[in-house]
């Protein structure tokens, strides 16, 4: 009966939040009543669960074991997680899907409650040829056009077909060939069949 005394957690973890003291009787194990407190709350900080919301469009691209990095702003660190379960259903208020994401935290750097961004790979190319966002003007779903500069430096208008998307560029499937030169910006002062002399933008380079 004595060894009754000694309570062992089935984890290894961090004690955050203390119910009870020396003296206290404590309620039993199978008692149903919500006002019994527990002994104590324990929490498992060397492996953290991080929950997203996956917009609807990203559902079918999330699968079981997929690698992502997960960006905490107030450490100005990046952490490998990996997603290890999600509900399979759209939430119909947010038309979004509930995602749990493992993130091993053995040096104890991370702090349960933190917030925390997430970079997921919903979908990748090989060998894409992609141009800024603002040389395309978009048409009717994987359409769109560019003013395009031949060999002339006259400027032709054409149309191609459009791919994967980020925030500052878009992929183009056909319809432009790499090594050619389009139009970067506003296009409205520009007109097919005009003479230019070009000038090349180069991109702004990362720290």
């Amino acid at each position: 009966m004595y060894a009754y005394s000694r309570i062992t957690a089935p984890f290894d973890g961090v004690v955050t939040q203390l119910n009870a003291y020396t003296g206290a009787l404590l309620p039993g194990g199978t008692s149903s009543s919500k006002g019994d407190l527990s002994l104590c709350h324990l929490s498992q900080n060397n492996l953290l669960r991080l929950v997203i919301p996956v917009p609807e469009r990203s559902v079918t691209n999330v699968h079981i074991g997929d690698p992502l990095v997960v960006q905490v702003s107030t450490l100005n660190q990046t952490f490998q997680g990996r997603v290890v379960r999600f509900s399979d259903r759209i939430d119909t208020a947010t038309r979004t899907m509930h995602t749990e994401i493992d993130v091993p935290n053995p040096k104890y750097v991370l702090v349960p409650g933190m917030y925390a961004s997430v970079s997921l790979t919903i979908q990748t190319v090989q060998h894409a040829l992609v141009i800024p966002l603002q040389a395309v003007q978009s048409g009717a779903e994987d359409r769109g056009s560019v003013m395009v500069v031949n060999g002339n430096n006259t400027l032709e208008k054409r149309d191609v077909t459009l791919g994967l998307k980020t925030p500052t560029d878009i992929e183009v499937t056909s319809g432009l060939q790499e090594n050619e030169m389009v139009v970067f910006g506003e296009q409205s002062q520009y007109k097919p069949g005009e003479h230019i002399i070009p000038t090349i933008v180069q991109p702004p380079q990362e720290d």
